[in-house]
């Protein structure tokens, strides 16, 4: 979803980034070009991972970024080595410009905690191309928290445009405070931020002054790759069921499709959604379509997501006062999270959806859930 510049953003930002500000799709390299052709055609603009993603927009050829998605390469995490990027010389700069993207990317590999030395790195890269390029930072979310005057000092004294992707196992804006410094960073850099593989988030990003987001259509695509766990290490979070994640407007957050039905047991009227996709029918069809086909089920949850983004994006961002409506969408989804305790299904609020309740905005105080 494309919007209107608000009168407060930083135009200069917007006339050098060759993108307009709004919420678009991070699909997978998987994603056939047609469909990515109609998505990027439908919304503005998507974004894909990778080398295949390369090739992807190479034959779309229409407002596709390409993510180098890859901040660790052939098993080995390169944070520490003195190379900054991820390929030889400026391959990936060259594969970018073989893709007519519309913002070059750069392809900086995963920033450690406290690795000021790689942080200056990846502002460095690319600098002198005549093309603006986004400085791609694949942080830890330390990096939001004890590590954010350090990056806010860095990031100003560049003076680049950066796309900021979170490293994380799961979601990196679940970690204490880092909502608060997201937001923080947002504002210290006049709004000149991209968000990369975020979740629903990126749209409160995005209503709080960030550029734009592009918020990934599946749970691996919402957050950067970590290193894989060997199986000795897997936890019970890493035996998750194989359903795909669906993002559930009333509920506002995402759920395994697995795990609707016992929603719907209780609150059959929290799975009906009014997107485009779904046109006012129940999520519980993703979850009875993984019975039958499970590569037809997560296609379907991809289209509804995809959808199910830009009709919140549509909400928030076209509202008068967009921190004040992303704030009340937050709010109803915790409310309605928490109703369900009462027909005996325990969900529990994620974190980072507590964070943002508890930022309050600007026609609401700051509210804790117990």
């Amino acid at each position: 979803m494309r919007f209107e510049q608000p009168a407060k953003f930083n135009q200069g930002a917007a006339q050098h980034l060759r993108i307009d500000r709004g919420i678009y799709p991070y699909l997978g390299a998987a994603v056939e070009v047609r469909q990515l052709r109609r998505a990027a055609s439908l919304y503005g603009y998507a974004a894909v991972p990778g080398i295949r993603g390369a090739r992807l927009a190479m034959q779309a050829r229409t407002g596709v970024l390409v993510d180098p998605a890859e901040y660790i390469t052939r098993g080995r995490d390169r944070s520490d080595s003195g190379q900054h990027g991820l390929w030889a010389c400026d391959e990936w700069l060259e594969r970018e410009r073989a893709a007519w993207v519309p913002v070059l990317v750069t392809d900086t590999s995963r920033i450690a905690r406290a690795d000021q030395q790689a942080l200056r790195k990846a502002l460095r890269a690319w600098k002198d191309t005549d093309e603006l390029a986004l400085v791609m930072l694949p942080l830890e979310p330390w990096w939001l928290r004890t590590g954010l005057s350090c990056l806010i000092d860095e990031v100003g004294a560049a003076g680049r445009r950066i796309a900021v992707v979170l490293v994380h196992p799961y979601n990196g804006l679940d970690a204490p405070e880092s909502v608060a410094g997201l937001l923080n960073l947002v504002s210290a850099t006049a709004g000149g931020v991209v968000l990369m593989r975020f979740d629903v988030s990126a749209i409160g990003a995005v209503a709080h002054g960030a550029y734009a987001g592009f918020a990934g259509m599946s749970a691996s695509l919402r957050h950067g790759p970590m290193p894989i766990r060997r199986s000795g290490e897997l936890d019970e979070r890493n035996e998750r069921d194989v359903t795909p994640s669906v993002l559930v407007p009333a509920l506002h957050d995402y759920h395994k499709a697995g795990k609707l039905p016992a929603i719907a047991a209780a609150r059959q009227d929290l799975l009906t959604c009014g997107c485009s996709c779904c046109r006012g029918g129940s999520l519980l069809e993703i979850s009875r379509l993984c019975e039958v086909n499970i590569s037809r089920a997560r296609a379907a949850a991809c289209d509804h997501n995809v959808a199910a983004h830009d009709q919140i994006a549509c909400q928030v961002l076209a509202a008068p006062r967009p921190r004040d409506a992303w704030w009340e969408l937050c709010k109803a989804g915790a409310d309605a999270t928490a109703s369900l305790a009462a027909d005996g299904v325990s969900v529990p609020v994620k974190p980072w959806l507590r964070q943002w309740l508890e930022l309050g905005s600007p026609s609401h105080a700051p509210v804790t859930i117990s």
